[in-house]
């Protein structure tokens, strides 16, 4: 029997929380893995794809076809409503699942829409529990990765990640990632941050502590919209930060 792949789903339905950076520097981390996949699913801005991790490379394989050789792939996962179908997410699963599928494991980069309508998608149309029960079926594991930002975005972030929890908590893996970008000057709301993933026994990996608008933020902002791996990074300081940042993930 093959091993679970895993499914680590970048969720947030506040916009500029920081999911495409997170799924950044998840991309510097892994992008010699060839046994790991990134979907950008933000119909809106398709960062991911375009841009910020164009360094990764593809599979060596030449037996497989270019298009399952690419390890960063844009997928609308939207319908022409703008809302997430059902059997459009149960063919993701079980894409996921085929023993066709070489990848072990998957990034899934939702943009703010999707966020919204990943949620909506369970409290519609899922039972509780179905999708524990489809990961047994198809082997897989799904984590749930939520952004968390500070100041005037703090009270949306933390009611997405309490709907998260109230949907997904139960079955789950549900990990919280404040941006400390984003947490400027609100040193309280992060200790709430951390006092409700204590409350519920969530980790709490906070990351982005590069100092706002600091020297070293603009150039890894700079290195991300330019889709730099750490290799291609000019400031040694710049990328030996990076790298402290990566090991928290």
């Amino acid at each position: 029997m093959r091993n679970t792949r895993y499914i680590y789903c970048q969720i947030q339905g506040k916009g500029g929380a920081g999911k495409s950076f997170i799924t950044y520097l998840f991309g510097l981390k892994f992008y010699r893995d060839e046994s790991t996949l990134f979907i950008d699913a933000d119909f809106n801005s398709k960062t991911s794809s375009t841009q910020n991790l164009r360094f990764i490379l593809p599979k060596k394989d030449t037996r497989l076809s270019k298009k399952d050789r690419e390890r960063v792939v844009f997928f609308n996962i939207l319908d022409e409503k703008k809302n997430i179908e059902r059997g459009k997410f149960m063919n993701m699963l079980t894409r996921f699942g085929s023993d066709i599928f070489t990848f072990e494991r998957v990034f899934i980069d939702f943009g703010t829409l999707e966020s919204d309508q990943f949620l909506e998608l369970f409290i519609r149309h899922f039972k509780p529990g179905e999708l524990h029960e489809l990961e047994k079926d198809l082997n897989l594991k799904f984590i749930f990765q939520v952004v968390v930002a500070g100041n005037t975005n703090y009270l949306s972030c933390m009611s997405y990640l309490e709907k998260v929890q109230q949907i997904f908590g139960e079955h789950h893996d549900i990990l919280i990632y404040p941006n400390l970008e984003k947490f400027s000057h609100a040193d309280k709301q992060l200790e709430q941050v951390k006092d409700y993933a204590q409350r519920f026994q969530l980790p709490c990996k906070p990351f982005g502590d590069f100092g706002r608008d600091s020297e070293t933020e603009i150039d890894v902002r700079l290195m991300m919209q330019q889709g730099k791996s750490l290799d291609e990074y000019s400031d040694m300081i710049t990328q030996w930060l990076v790298e402290q940042e990566i090991q928290k993930l």
